[in-house]
C-alpha cells in the first residue's frame, strides 16, 4: 500500500520539521507492531514545498518526494527545481502531471519531457491523472485518461499513476 499527501503550498521548513518528527514518531512506533513482510509492502510519501525540504536524515520513516522540479541537472530556469537541488535533500520522487500545474500551463510536451527526465534519473515517479466534471459527466473519461497516459512508459518500474 502506498499512501501519499501533497501538502501543497503548506508549511515552512520550521513547520515541516516539526510535522516530520511527529510523523517519524508515529509511524516508528506503528513499523514496530508490524512484521517484517507488512513492512516491505507499505510506503508514505510525503510531498512538501520545496522551501521545506528537510535533509533525508530527518525523514526516517517516510519518502520526501517533490511536488515540482525542472527537467534538468541545473541550468538558467529561473524558479525552477534541478535534479541537483532534490539531490541535495536525498530526494528521488516526484509528482507529475497534477491537475493544478496543468492549470498553470503545464502541457503535455512538458510533462513528457518531465517524464522522461525523470524516468532517466531513476525517480519513483508520481504520475497523476484526472478529469474534471464536464469530462467525466459526457462519459469521456475514459478517453481523456488515456491520452494523459499517452506518451509515457507505463512498464516503467518505479511509476505510482495517482488519480485525481
Amino acid at each position: 500500500m502506498i499512501v501519499a499527501a501533497n501538502l501543497k503550498c503548506n508549511h515552512t521548513r520550521a513547520s515541516f520539521k516539526h510535522y516530520a518528527r511527529a510523523l517519524n514518531n508515529e509511524l516508528k512506533e506503528k513499523f514496530q507492531n508490524l512484521n517484517e513482510n507488512s513492512k516491505n509492502h507499505s510506503e508514505i510519501i510525503i510531498l512538501p514545498p520545496s522551501i521545506a525540504f528537510l535533509e533525508a536524515n530527518e525523514c526516517l520513516h517516510f519518502t520526501q518526494a517533490a511536488q515540482n522540479f525542472y527537467p534538468c541537472d541545473s541550468g538558467s530556469f529561473t524558479g525552477e527545481i534541478g535534479a541537483n537541488m532534490l539531490d541535495e535533500f536525498g530526494i528521488n520522487a516526484v509528482l507529475i502531471g497534477h491537475s493544478e500545474r496543468r492549470g498553470l500551463g503545464e502541457n503535455d510536451n512538458l510533462i513528457k519531457a518531465k517524464f522522461d527526465f525523470a524516468k532517466q534519473k531513476g525517480y519513483k515517479i508520481i504520475f497523476c491523472v484526472g478529469e474534471d466534471d464536464i469530462t467525466y459527466m459526457n462519459a469521456s473519461a475514459k478517453e481523456f485518461l488515456s491520452d494523459e497516459l499517452s506518451g509515457i512508459d507505463l512498464n516503467y518500474e518505479k511509476l505510482i499513476i495517482a488519480y485525481e
